[in-house]
């Protein structure tokens, strides 16, 4: 079986070096490497050529500036192989890491989406590393996901996936924090998952990032899709995850109302949406939740979602 990997290359020749070796010599050698130049205006596609030109697996392609999500649907749209997975190309994937999960594809086709290890924000303080047992999910899929916390780790790298399932899901083009809001499509559209405890991903803390660029633009797609899950526990009744969900998006509206450049009317209306859809106080006593959550919960429920917003920002009430 052969596999398409998907570089998205954008003003990154500190990086790419060692992204594309990291990728080039893992054992598993069927594979095609699409490089998308996405208008770089540092020497960025010139270092893409040069490596095409050293191995014949590489495929090149130069575009204007359209973004990540533009890139990586370009990469989709160019692949020909059954599988695909992308790599970013300040990140790395450590060695051996494609072979024993294409083994096991190989091993159970009717698989549609792998998960594998991943290192986040590796070699920077806030490192921290999820890890898996190998585990293969056939059934209630969307909502296992949702109770074991996927929503957390939506990132698009560290995943292989059946190419088929990106025929009618794309990345959203123009927006952060993309792998949120196309990871759980994904999710419903598979027929078998699989949770890998093989291999890794290394994903860099880069400070340029967009996602660490902290403004309400880049940060409320976020609280967005979070919202998106929680309404839909909701309304499928997922009881074992309605707390937890709940937490992360008023935590997340807490991050909104620290970012400088607020939209007040949005704030106000996100405001009303947490507040309106807090799980009752007795969820507490099995949502698993840290205590600092639990105090927020609690003083949510007591004083109200907007006064306690407040109290973690400097900014004043809304």
């Amino acid at each position: 079986m052969q596999l398409s990997v998907i570089i998205p290359v954008y003003n990154c020749a500190r990086y790419i070096d060692r992204c594309i070796e990291s990728v080039l010599t893992q054992s598993f050698r069927e594979i095609e490497v699409i490089l998308v130049d996405d208008g770089s205006t540092d020497n960025s596609g010139d270092i893409c050529e040069e490596w095409a030109k050293k191995d014949n697996r590489i495929k090149v392609i130069h575009q204007a500036n359209g973004g990540l999500s533009a890139a990586r649907n370009t990469g989709i749209r160019h692949s020909t192989s059954p599988y695909i997975t992308f790599v970013d190309a300040d990140d790395e994937i450590a060695e051996e890491t494609l072979l024993p999960n294409m083994d096991l594809l190989s091993k159970n086709t009717y698989i549609d989406l792998l998960e594998y290890p991943i290192d986040v924000h590796y070699g920077a303080p806030d490192f921290y590393s999820i890890q898996f047992n190998t585990t293969i999910v056939k059934d209630n899929i969307f909502r296992n996901w949702i109770n074991t916390g996927g929503y957390r780790h939506c990132y698009a790298c560290n995943k292989i996936y059946k190419k088929e399932l990106h025929n009618n899901i794309e990345f959203p083009s123009g927006e952060s924090f993309e792998d949120a809001a196309i990871c759980p499509e994904l999710i419903k559209s598979s027929g078998a998952v699989c949770y890998s405890e093989y291999g890794r991903y290394r994903y860099y803390s880069n400070g340029e990032g967009i996602t660490r660029k902290y403004t309400f633009a880049n940060q409320e797609p976020l609280f967005r899709h979070n919202c998106s899950l929680l309404s839909y526990s909701i309304k499928k009744e997922y009881k074992e995850s309605i707390t937890q969900l709940w937490i992360v998006c008023l935590n997340l509206l807490i991050d909104l109302r620290r970012c400088g450049n607020t939209d007040k009317r949005y704030i106000q209306s996100a405001t009303s949406y947490i507040s309106a859809n807090r799980p009752s106080i007795w969820s507490l006593h099995k949502s698993g939740l840290s205590l600092k959550d639990k105090v927020k919960f609690i003083t949510s429920a007591v004083l109200g979602t907007a006064l306690l917003t407040s109290l973690f920002t400097k900014n004043r009430p809304l």
